[in-house]
């Protein structure tokens, strides 16, 4: 019971919105920007194709080096807080908290792409446990993050009973390859969720896909990729089908049938 009093003590800290980002951030400037830590995911050249080019400020860019947007320009207050509040994570993840038979205190969870700190801070604020936080992005500066590629991973089998892979999957050239890896490593039963900015295609000219099969813009092609393999859809909204003119968030929770 003790323990348990500690551990509700520690979540309902980490709720404090203003607390949980001052520690992200000071995490943030003490290993990145003092110690240097900026490690990068490399492997072979058929897996790194499976990500697409992105065009900014006159440059071409890997995902991996456009991910490192959230270090830039911290000077700026009101954007620098939001990349390190898990403001995205908290759209992403809210809904999990209405799903009363997900135990929040022993479920393994996974975290794909959360480029910093701020969206593990955030899901501990939910009331999971480190121990069975994991994270893979392609670049880290934390212990907290390992780097990987959801491509394709070492987990094993049936591994997460959750899986968060927010604005990750239209940075891929193969989306049905992340689609199958998260299937793999997923239990029977786990919960998805699954986030991204719907960009028009007409107003997107930053991503560069090898092909227009590659590109993901709606819901609908989770849906048709795993079929009968989806159990329960808890939430989805689909900005494409709401209005395929206009930028927004697109947000799909459901639940895995293996």
């Amino acid at each position: 019971m003790f323990f348990k009093i500690i551990n509700n003590l520690i979540t309902d800290f980490y709720k404090i919105e203003i607390l949980r980002t001052s520690i992200v951030l000071i995490r943030f400037l003490f290993l990145f920007k003092i110690l240097g830590r900026n490690f990068k995911f490399k492997n072979k050249v058929e897996v790194v194709d499976d990500h697409i080019t992105i065009h900014r400020d006159n440059k071409i860019l890997s995902v991996d080096d456009h991910n490192l947007h959230y270090s830039e320009n911290l000077i700026n207050l009101k954007k620098t807080y939001n990349k390190f509040s898990g403001s995205k994570t908290k759209i992403l993840t809210m809904p999990l908290c209405s799903i009363d038979f997900l135990n929040f205190e022993k479920a393994k969870i996974l975290s794909v792409g959360p480029r910093n700190e701020s969206e593990l801070y955030f899901i501990r604020s939910l009331g999971f446990q480190w121990k069975n936080i994991s994270s893979i992005d392609l670049i880290s500066y934390s212990s907290k993050i390992k780097l990987g590629d959801i491509h394709g991973t070492n987990y094993t089998d049936n591994q997460f009973d959750v899986i968060v892979c927010g604005w990750v999957i239209t940075y891929s050239n193969n989306y049905r390859k992340i689609l199958d890896e998260i299937y793999r490593i997923a239990k029977n039963k786990a919960i998805i969720c699954i986030g991204y900015t719907y960009m028009p295609e007409a107003k997107d000219k930053m991503r560069q896909y090898k092909t227009s099969k590659n590109r993901f813009d709606t819901n609908q092609q989770i849906i048709d990729h795993y079929g009968n393999k989806i159990k329960n859809i808890y939430f989805n909204f689909d900005a494409y089908k709401d209005n395929k003119d206009y930028k927004r968030h697109s947000i799909f929770i459901f639940r895995l049938n293996k």
